[in-house]
């Protein structure tokens, strides 16, 4: 499972293949790879928001629906076959006339999040995106609800991510945030999850931030953040580390993840090996991995 990164100088990922901190340092001339092309990345589709699940074998993404545009997308899930993923399958709460996207396990696979317009109880047609929760029960899942108690708010609540202990960090629009969009985490309780906490500057600012991951057990994270004055364009991956009791200012993880178009949608994989990812570099959202050993250089 994906550890720590405490270093002042390096970033340092703990895996499990090591049982310890690895020290890495990014090296000249190494590049993001397609993820399945021509299965889950498709030339004529968009693809978003990667997610494996804790075995590594279940990847998780959404696709847009075809001729209704990048605010329709429904979720899917695809095993790996030895050496390829499979034919990819639609999740089967997915697929109706809401958008499903950003489906999340937690480290220990007993839940996963999601976000959509889904209709809430006792409402009719879609609205604003709120998270939603499933709960594993033996080989299946329960049926979709919102995640219970305090999390969601009249605005926008999405892209959650979900640490060790189950608290979730997630994207959400409010009146009282620091922008267009600010990062928010939510910790369970015995009546659901508490109110949502903004975690403030240096991590939320007047730019927005749309997305993130966060390490399973919160000492670090990777966020997206829009058009920030530092970055590359469109939307960009940054690193922030909890250090003495706060975030660190976000730190643009470079051109070999970063373009001048959009890239989101961060997940790393069980081993803390990849870094996936979403890029629109060829012209639609297709899924992109790196390794963390080579991504990961000196962030000053």
């Amino acid at each position: 499972m994906v550890g720590r990164c405490i270093s002042r100088r390096l970033v340092l990922a703990t895996a499990l293949v090591a049982g310890g901190v690895v020290h890495v340092q990014a090296q000249d001339g190494f590049r993001a790879e397609l993820v399945g092309e021509g299965v889950i990345s498709l030339a004529d589709h968009g693809e978003t928001f990667p997610a494996l699940n804790a075995d590594g074998d279940v990847l998780y993404f959404s696709r847009v629906q075809q001729g209704r545009g990048w605010a329709h997308q429904h979720i899917l899930w695809s095993k790996w076959q030895e050496d390829h993923w499979g034919e990819p399958r639609m999740m089967p709460f997915s697929g109706g006339t809401a958008s499903d996207r950003a489906l999340r396990p937690a480290p220990d696979n007993t839940m996963v999040t999601f976000s959509s317009n889904r209709p809430l109880p006792g409402a009719e047609g879609v609205g604003e995106y709120n998270l939603w929760i499933i709960y594993r029960e033996g080989e299946g899942w329960s049926a979709p609800q919102p995640v219970p108690g305090a999390l969601n708010s009249d605005g926008r609540d999405a892209h959650g991510s979900v640490a060790q202990d189950g608290t979730i960090y997630f994207y959400s629009i409010r009146d009282e945030g620091e922008g267009r969009g600010d990062i928010y985490r939510s910790s369970p309780g015995p009546d659901g999850y508490g109110a949502a906490v903004n975690l403030g500057p240096p991590v939320n600012t007047a730019e927005s931030q749309p997305d993130l991951w966060i390490s399973p057990s919160q000492e670090w994270m990777i966020l997206v953040i829009t058009e920030h004055p530092d970055g590359h364009g469109g939307d960009d991956l940054y690193f922030s580390e909890f250090r003495d009791g706060a975030w660190t200012a976000p730190r643009n993880l470079g051109p070999a993840v970063n373009t001048p178009e959009y890239e989101y949608g961060p997940f790393m994989d069980p081993t803390g090996t990849w870094l996936y990812f979403i890029s629109h570099r060829s012209g639609e959202g297709d899924i992109y991995r790196i390794e963390l050993r080579e991504l990961m250089r000196t962030l000053e």
